[in-house]
């Protein structure tokens, strides 16, 4: 809330008390949370009167020492005085003793706003101070504090997908060293290189969330507020705001996310295990299921933008949910550039598969990929309107298996006749045996096309 000026400070602050407490988790504060991020996303309806104060109006403006100002002033920190205005600064001056205020608030160094002022990047300096958590130790210092070596954090670090961190800087605050503490911790049953490898994973994922809700604040409210006329600054103290504000509910966001896709996975090893231990699990069903994707989308989204990876996914998913019904499949759900559906027999999941390719083919643009899938039919554990097993997990791993434009099925017992497949248009272009990621033996999948197909 700090970095809010002006009027709006006096608006927001007014209602958002609970915020800094309990940051949306309440009802109270989550409306709070509403209400405030309405004003600040609002973008000013009429243009404001030109405004003009001397350095000691700015002073009590800012609410900083005349003298300290006066050297603000001095050093050109303001900016310059246009000519015919009696030694009074204008909104851009006085929009730049905000921001010097603010900084300096935060434990900016006068000389690092000087250098930034120099370059033009006030406003980003804005944002960067409202992101820092008060660094109060050196690289060396947090990894000592958390009894890990450096060379180890300094690792994770870079697999995260971060910059290495410079040992002089006071850049990690108190959050920075619990979690290295609990990399530590996690040192009691994982190895360094898992907890490496898990890092990287968690890197290009962060990285990706952070990519997509900068790419949703530009859209939302950044453009917005450049047609209505405000100034960079302005809209710097606006983001920065909003940071400050977004920050620990999207963590609690974030946090729920995680746990509930942490239960699924460790709910299907787990039925995954049961399964092979032959006594199978009560409430099973036997179903079809498959999984399609984009090929190659993965490495190909590494040149797009998240508003553009969102955009492709949503197309894929809107060609699924108008196909696959047509051909007596359900979808279940959406996983990034994936699709997860059922049917009642082999022939239906394998003309569905086939059909989706088909239709994908046809609405083909330059940007979106070709698509495969994968499919089994055998038991499954219904949960949460989700499906669980040795079935599903074949039917994810054939499909990562499978050329593009193709379906795998993994061969059905009994086999369905040839007039099965030639009733519902699908070719078996080919009969393979597979090695699967976490299945102990290899399997035998048939390569399903279209029918003519090649």
């Amino acid at each position: 809330m700090r970095a809010i000026p002006g009027s709006i400070m006096r608006q927001v602050v007014g209602i958002g008390a609970p915020l800094s407490r309990f940051g949306g988790i309440t009802a109270a504060s989550a409306a709070a949370l509403r209400r405030a991020l309405e004003l600040l996303s609002e973008p000013p309806k009429t243009e404001r009167r030109q405004r003009l104060m001397s350095v000691a109006q700015i002073a009590k403006h800012v609410d900083a020492p005349a003298d300290q100002v006066e050297r603000w002033a001095r050093t050109g920190l303001l900016g310059h005085v246009a000519p015919r205005q009696g030694g009074r600064f204008d909104r851009a001056g006085i929009e730049r003793a905000e921001v010097v205020a603010y900084l300096r608030r935060a434990g900016v160094a006068e000389k690092t706003i000087k250098a930034a002022a120099e370059e033009n990047r006030l406003a980003l300096l804005v944002v960067d101070a409202s992101l820092m958590q008060g660094g109060r130790f050196t690289a060396v210092e947090a990894a000592r504090k958390a009894n890990l070596s450096f060379e180890l954090a300094e690792q994770i670090w870079r697999a995260l997908g971060l910059p290495p961190p410079d040992p002089a800087e006071e850049r990690f605050s108190r959050n920075e060293v619990a979690a290295l503490r609990i990399i530590n911790a996690l040192g009691g049953a994982y190895s360094d290189e898992a907890i490496i490898e898990t890092a990287r994973v968690m890197g290009r994922s962060m990285a990706r969330l952070a990519s997509a809700e900068v790419e949703t604040l530009r859209r939302e409210m950044v453009q917005p507020f450049r047609d209505a006329g405000m100034s960079e600054m302005e809209i710097a103290w606006r983001l920065a705001s909003v940071v400050d504000l977004l920050s620990p509910a999207l963590a609690t966001l974030m946090d729920a996310a995680h746990r509930w896709h942490l239960e699924m996975a460790i709910r299907s090893e787990s039925i995954g295990r049961l399964e092979e231990s032959g006594e199978g699990l009560p409430g099973q069903t036997t179903l079809s299921v498959a999984f399609a994707d984009m090929v190659g989308f993965t490495a190909a989204s590494d040149q797009l933008s998240a508003g553009e990876v969102g955009a492709i996914a949503g197309g894929f998913m809107r060609v699924a949910e108008r196909t696959l019904p047509d051909y007596g499949a359900r979808i279940v759900k959406g996983i990034g550039d994936a699709v997860m559906f059922t049917a009642p027999d082999p022939v239906t999941v394998g003309a569905a598969s086939v059909a989706l390719i088909g239709a994908c083919a046809a609405e083909r643009k330059p940007e979106l990929p070709r698509v495969r899938a994968g499919a089994a039919h055998g038991p499954v554990l219904p949960r949460y309107a989700d499906y669980f097993g040795r079935t599903v997990n074949i039917a994810s791993r054939l499909c990562v298996q499978a050329p593009a434009d193709r379906a795998l099925l993994l061969k059905p017992e009994p086999a369905p006749p040839a007039s099965a497949w030639e009733k519902a248009r699908v070719d078996v272009v080919h009969h393979r045996r597979l090695r699967l990621r976490g299945i102990s033996a290899k399997v035998e999948a048939l390569e399903l096309g279209s029918r003519g197909s090649d």
